[in-house]
């Protein structure tokens, strides 16, 4: 790993980052020899629950404040667990293994990465792993006739090469109604936070691996383009910000009643919360603010809106295949 750091921001390594599931899983496995005598590396593991006893990695999840947040919100959603869920993206899988141990019976992850510590290696093996549908191929994800009521994404989107692509073919698997539920994405919202950002991170520099973060509106434009209606938005410093870092700290009395107030808001009145979130984005543009308490959110809630069908005059090409079955729809008729 090389550990030199750049001096100008335009030195940094950005065309030749990549996702790369083998390039991760040599990466980590290194990085927990590393974390032997390295405490920093060591802190880092544990926080995206990569160190090398599996074991105690996802049992630490399960127990942490991370996990109860989410089970918490995704059960004040009125996600039914009864349903079929689909977690994209999720890596080593412990949200999925997570939910399933805590009363849902219908899981289902798409993880491409089938490596042991990294990807979805060690889930396999767990004799209380087997309930769950684990898909490595993305390619028998989207062709399979199979769909979802709820998609949940966990520190995932920013890694999509194309946001409001990915987000369409999502779209295609939820049913209608859907919801999807986004956990901890990174938001930069100016040229040097994002190089700060790239140069900042324990991985991308070090390893060649691909991250990039983007402003929160960018996350919930491309989203909404796809057929989304953002329908709740849990805030920074919620559950003393537990859903965006690695933090087991309850928080301070102030941020405990914080917590209380928007966990009413999002049962009874989420709309709020996303009006709350457009009030500020549209403070910060008027006044050059930087508060960030609904434009930096740790969770967001997107629901499947009906787009309706399209008219046959509305399709101005067509290929001679379409045409000619149109033609003889319109002669039958």
């Amino acid at each position: 790993m090389d550990m030199a750091v750049p001096r100008k921001l335009d030195d940094l390594v950005l065309y030749s980052l990549r996702e790369d599931p083998q390039i991760s899983e040599q990466m980590i496995v290194g990085e927990n020899e590393r974390a032997k005598t390295d405490e920093l590396s060591d802190r880092i593991l544990k926080s995206v629950y990569w160190e090398a006893d599996r074991e105690a990695a996802f049992a630490r999840y399960f127990e942490s404040s991370d996990f109860k947040n989410t089970l918490k919100l995704i059960n004040t959603f009125d996600i039914n667990p009864s349903a079929p869920l689909v977690e994209i993206g999720g890596g080593s899988g412990f949200l999925s293994w997570a939910l399933t141990r805590s009363g849902f019976q219908d899981v289902s992850l798409l993880e491409p990465n089938p490596n042991f510590i990294t990807g979805t290696g060690y889930l396999q093996t767990r004799a209380d792993s087997k309930s769950i549908t684990i898909e490595n191929s993305l390619d028998r994800f989207y062709e399979s006739s199979r769909s979802y009521e709820t998609v949940v994404t966990r520190n995932c989107i920013h890694h999509f090469p194309n946001i409001t692509f990915v987000a369409a073919c999502i779209r295609q698997k939820l049913k209608d109604g859907g919801k999807w539920v986004v956990i901890r994405e990174p938001y930069v919202e100016t040229a040097i936070e994002l190089y700060q950002f790239l140069q900042g991170h324990p991985y991308s520099q070090g390893y060649g691996i691909y991250e990039f973060g983007f402003p929160a509106s960018h996350f919930i434009n491309c989203i909404e383009m796809a057929g989304f209606e953002l329908s709740a938005v849990v805030p920074a410093t919620y559950a003393n910000d537990a859903l965006a870092m690695y933090s087991e700290e309850q928080g301070s009395t102030r941020n405990r009643l914080f917590t209380k107030t928007a966990d009413m808001l999002l049962k009874r009145l989420p709309s709020a919360t996303c009006t709350a979130y457009r009030i500020e984005q549209l403070l910060r543009a008027i006044s050059g603010s930087k508060r960030s308490l609904f434009t930096k959110p740790q969770v967001m809630l997107f629901e499947k809106t009906d787009l309706g069908e399209l008219s046959p005059a509305t399709i101005w090409y067509q290929s001679n295949a379409t045409s000619q079955s149109v033609d003889a729809s319109s002669k039958a008729a």
